[in-house]
């Protein structure tokens, strides 16, 4: 996206290094450790560690893979404020922190003034793009943390509508709701990751599944079985999830084998934000299933937020309603598209101008 405005962006690679008892300290301030704890006790009980993390290797060569090819990232990694102000290789134009949950307050480096930019003060402009809170209130403490690293920036764009009322609680009267970055590319960008082979026609018979963490016993898998075996639909799915009751293959694909998979397929069923924006993109019917607690879950507005944008609120499954018929129910994509294009321009309009003034 920024490259094809003429910029040369660069990732800054930033791991905040803090001693063991300040990890300790921050891990255990985080909602729900007791829980964190003793999931990873049982996880471990229940499934074989060398498995686990050969798994984990394959994984994480084939991203590593896919972060070498696609993203142009800094030398060096860097560990605190200081490293970051001493460097002479982030003199740049602009600084963009984003997208995603930059700003989620439950992370143990919430705390981290690198997460608003607070480094490099001689660096003319601060751009947020796309940032999240993950949530539609702030405790205090943090919010006092937010507010002024927050008025230091030079713009400010959030990437769900909520967060624009947010911002205002912190006297950021200024910020502008813009689209996540996937939803900015064209669908033809992804063809670069191999989208094209010639087994395409034999995907098209797939349902894609997309779930991540705390959603598995929430669903309906007898439903999901019966409706793909009477659409003649194989299972394809994916998740970060080991805890499954069921016997299902789990799949583990690359980013470009993950993105095909999905533009591929017949139909698909998330509870994830970027599985609903590739469903959107590609014009790939879909169903949401909320993560349990529904719109009262802090996790679920992000997800929520989207579809509201999209008009497309009633993809969302309840336990009232007949899953075969709501996937089968009709998605008016072309009204999509001229939301999406309208939310682009906005988007682009905002990037455009912030970026401008740092020329």
């Amino acid at each position: 996206m920024l490259r094809e405005k003429g910029y040369h962006p660069i990732l800054i690679r930033y791991i905040r290094k803090r001693s063991l008892r300040k990890k300790i300290l921050a891990f255990l301030k985080t909602p729900h450790v007791f829980f964190f704890f003793m999931y990873y006790a049982i996880k471990r009980l229940l499934f074989c560690k060398d498995v686990e993390e050969r798994e984990n290797d394959i994984k994480k060569r084939s991203f590593d893979l896919f972060f070498k090819q696609n993203i142009t990232a800094s030398e060096k990694l860097y560990n605190s404020v200081e490293e970051l102000n001493r460097s002479n290789e982030l003199l740049c134009d602009a600084l963009i922190v984003g997208s995603d949950q930059v700003w989620n307050f439950p992370f143990a480096d919430s705390f981290d003034p690198v997460r608003f930019l607070g480094f490099l003060p001689t660096i003319q402009r601060k751009i947020a793009y796309s940032a999240s809170f993950g949530y539609i209130d702030l405790p205090s403490g943090y919010a006092s943390f937010a507010k002024p690293l927050l008025a230091k920036l030079s713009a400010v764009g959030v990437r769900e509508s909520s967060a624009v009322s947010l911002c205002q609680t912190l006297d950021r009267n200024d910020a502008v709701h813009v689209l996540d970055p996937v939803l900015m590319l064209d669908p033809s960008a992804f063809d670069k990751l191999n989208l094209s082979k010639a087994e395409d026609k034999d995907y098209k018979k797939y349902i894609f599944g997309y779930i991540i963490e705390d959603s598995i016993d929430d669903i309906p898998w007898s439903q999901l079985h019966s409706y793909a075996k009477q659409n003649d639909l194989r299972e394809y799915f994916v998740t970060c999830e080991k805890r499954i009751s069921f016997e299902m293959e789990l799949q583990n694909p690359d980013p470009g084998e993950f993105c095909r998979r999905i533009k591929l397929s017949s139909t698909m069923y998330t509870n994830s934000f970027h599985g609903l924006c590739f469903a959107i993109l590609f014009h790939i019917p879909f169903v949401v299933f909320l993560r349990p607690g529904g719109t009262g879950n802090p996790k679920n507005i992000r997800v929520v937020d989207l579809l509201d944008t999209f008009s497309l609120t009633n993809r969302i499954y309840d336990h009232s309603k007949n899953l075969t018929e709501l996937f089968n129910s009709p998605i008016d994509w072309q009204a999509c598209d001229i939301k999406l294009n309208q939310m682009r321009n906005k988007s682009n309009a905002f990037l455009n101008e912030s970026l401008a003034e740092s020329l």
